[in-house]
């Protein structure tokens, strides 16, 4: 191919190339690790910064890289959860008292306070911003498969003089100006370079710290030694040398887009598939590129805010090409996961629901759920969720107390009161013996002990706010009331397969007509009423396929 971009890249094909796609999102496991961390302590080992096994087994379920759980169960460990881990506390969201990884509250909501692109850029900030002497000329990262320079003696010579944020950030303004979803070969871009900004990482005369460095007339590259990878056999590279750039620099961009564009999942890359036989470092060894729309997205500005659908069978579709932080922190602990992807895929979920609003009685679900929704909450939706939210009751177990009732103010009464209820009501502390206390201060107590089935009948003469008899078992016979039942009939479409379903309800939804998708059963099922919809939606999709209903007979 000879297609070229504004910086006049050279377009390849990569069918004879090793392609590399990084399936493993950041966004996404760094949130899973900081909502486990919030709901269960993690104890990290004593060498290294590896939380215990059994805690690390959890995680790796529910992370995204592939590799994860294989290489615990081999090695106790795996390389992406301890990046995870590590990248929490760099970004100040955990820290590590008494050895246990704890989460920062606050840093965390303030995090998720940021908008979608600040989170971004927040994240992103903590790969470019790092000193001279963790850069991408000396040391690899998560995913890298090219070997690095030796640092002996990068204290020294250019390197302390270079600002690799600078040139981070020029290189992603660069891969910016790619069109998404072509392979471009990393030579072209090496050439552009070398042509059009050839000092982007060494200075054409460094300015040396030191006084002695400045008179010993070093060669530029003094700090790049090739050879068979140890310090006795390699020799410097002369800027004088042929290709001099494209064994510094151009060494330096292989490794820069296999750390952080690869990382953060802006691009994808390819290697060659020929065993490497030339100088160490590794060279020529990344020979493609290609950027996607979640980069060049990023890079002008305008993430797209998610889109959530909320179907009557009580899913929740959130669509976004960044991970939702922030939307997903408000709908996880309503909800259970079912699929995720570029959409994911939620269930509400009736206990969570319930215990969420037993924690806080101010908790609207159908309130925050139509407030993020693209549109009006299901009917049947808003009747479910208003029905759970009011069997949803908090209610403390007092074990080992009794609640005493009586207008007496004895000593041994305020010192057995655990909690004052009323002025004849209070919840004691051990009640046997309070009891027995007041017995000896010629009080007539009265103790009724219910069991775990059935409350226990009160005396007659007893002075009480509660019904001194219990209902009798048998009950007399109630008059029968009338009542009128609704009921609503339901109509199920039967598909052959998921392509076929997923096309009629995608027509359905944009009709507005609420179905409920059941993808195991390949079903779609909707109510009577809305009939007159899913046959305009028949008569558009009639277009392309000829549609029979049959009834099944039963």
């Amino acid at each position: 191919m000879t297609e070229k971009n504004n910086m006049e890249l050279t377009a390849i094909d990569v069918t004879n190339l090793d392609i590399f796609i990084n399936q493993s999102d950041l966004r996404h496991d760094l949130h899973v690790y900081i909502e486990y961390i919030q709901n269960q302590s993690a104890k990290r080992g004593l060498r290294g910064d590896w939380i215990n096994k059994s805690d690390a087994l959890r995680l790796a379920k529910l992370m995204t890289n592939p590799e994860a759980e294989e290489q615990i169960k081999s090695h106790g460990h795996a390389k992406w959860l301890g990046f995870i881990a590590n990248l929490g506390k760099q970004l100040k969201l955990i820290n590590t008292p008494n050895n246990y990884a704890a989460v920062r509250p606050e840093k965390y909501r303030q995090f998720l306070e940021l908008s979608a692109l600040q989170q971004e850029e927040f994240l992103l900030n903590n790969f470019v911003y790092c000193n001279s002497q963790y850069n991408e000329f000396f040391t690899s990262d998560i995913f890298s498969r090219s070997t690095c320079f030796s640092n002996y003696g990068s204290n020294s010579g250019v390197i302390p003089l270079i600002n690799f944020t600078e040139v981070r950030r020029f290189l992603l303004k660069l891969l910016a100006e790619c069109q998404s979803g072509i392979w471009y070969s990393t030579a072209s871009l090496v050439e552009y370079l070398k042509k059009n900004h050839p000092y982007f990482i060494v200075p054409k005369k460094p300015k040396y710290r030191t006084k002695w460095e400045q008179e010993q007339n070093l060669n530029r590259y003094d700090n790049f030694r090739e050879g068979q990878n140890t310090w006795l056999k390699d020799s410097a590279i002369l800027d004088s040398a042929p290709e001099a750039f494209e064994r510094v620099e151009g060494r330096y961009l292989e490794r820069f887009l296999e750390q952080i564009p690869l990382i953060m999942r802006y691009i994808d890359v390819a290697y060659s598939r020929e065993k490497y036989t030339g100088a160490e470092p590794t060279r020529n060894y990344v020979q493609a590129f290609r950027v996607n729309e979640r980069f060049l997205s990023y890079m002008r500005g305008d993430i797209p805010a998610p889109k959530i659908t909320i179907q009557p069978n009580f899913e929740i579709y959130v669509e976004s090409p960044f991970y939702p932080f922030t939307l997903l922190a408000k709908l996880l602990p309503l909800t259970e996961v079912v699929s995720e992807d570029v959409v994911t895929v939620l269930r509400l979920h009736k206990q969570k629901i319930m215990s969420q609003v037993a924690k806080d009685e101010s908790l609207d679900v159908a309130a925050l759920l139509a407030s993020l929704s693209d549109r009006p909450l299901p009917q049947n939706i808003q009747i479910e969720l208003r029905e759970w939210s009011s069997h949803a009751e908090k209610f403390i177990l007092y074990d080992g107390f009794g609640l005493l009732e009586g207008e007496d103010q004895s000593p041994a009464i305020s010192q057995a009161t655990f909690e004052t209820i009323s002025p004849t009501l209070r919840i004691v502390r051990l009640p046997a013996t309070l009891f027995m206390k007041l017995e000896q201060a010629d009080l007539v107590p009265w103790t009724v002990i219910h069991s775990d089935n059935e409350l226990k009948s009160l005396p007659k003469k007893a002075k009480t706010v509660f019904s001194k008899e219990v209902e009798a078992k048998a009950k007399p016979k109630a008059k029968k009331q009338p009542i009128t039942l609704m009921r609503q009939v339901a109509i199920t479409l039967f598909f052959r397969d998921s392509h076929m379903l997923e096309e009629f309800h995608k027509v359905l939804l944009e009709a507005n007509c609420p179905v409920e998708a059941n993808t195991t059963k390949l079903t779609l099922t909707y109510t009577k009423q809305y009939e007159n919809l899913v046959e305009a939606a028949f008569k558009q999709l009639g277009k392309d396929y000829l549609i029979t209903l049959e009834d099944i007979k039963t």
